[in-house]
């Protein structure tokens, strides 16, 4: 097992990293990679090389990648059914949104399903009711590759439904 005081030693001798005296901007793009057994560890934010001067830390800035989907409206749902899959796995965040944009009075419901090949299925969460001109956020509880939403009227047989569905997510680059 390596001497850790051994690598605080060396650790603190290192130079910052200066062009002219002025600190170099540092990104996940940028940054110094990290190297074991010659095998690169890929750059995050969390396995940048931090940059000092004056033993003060610069700061890292990393990019921030969004996905934002729109999907077309699903008009007169009555036994309802899933729809709108898209796979999760590089997303670090990510929610879809459903919003009941129904005749008044009239009620739909959706819930979440994973499922890690998407073909088998499981539901995620409770089922949300959503009221006309309501919306309902549905968020993972489990981290598996494929999401969509299972959707349906509360009253099939009285009342069809017309449901807009966002998909929006966000990742670290």
């Amino acid at each position: 097992m390596p001497n850790f005081k051994v690598f605080q030693d060396q650790a603190q001798s290192m130079n910052p990293i200066t062009t002219n005296n002025l600190a170099i901007p540092v990104s996940a793009s940028t940054a110094l990679p990290i190297t074991t057994n010659n095998l690169a560890i890929p750059v995050s934010a969390s396995t940048a090389l931090p940059i000092t001067t004056n033993g003060e830390l610069l700061p890292v800035s990393v990019a921030l990648a969004t996905t934002d989907v729109v999907f077309d409206p699903i008009a007169n749902i009555t036994g309802g059914g899933p729809g709108f899959e898209r796979q999760v796995l590089g997303l670090g965040q990510w929610t879809y949104g459903v919003v009941n944009n129904s005749i008044s009075g009239r009620n739909a419901l959706a819930y979440l399903q994973m499922s890690p090949d998407g073909s088998n299925w499981l539901n995620d969460g409770s089922t949300h009711t959503i009221a006309y001109n309501g919306t309902a956020a549905l968020v993972a509880g489990v981290f598996l590759k494929y999401a969509r939403v299972y959707y349906y009227a509360q009253d099939a047989t009285n009342s069809a439904v017309t449901l807009n569905v966002f998909f929006q997510g966000n990742t670290v680059e």
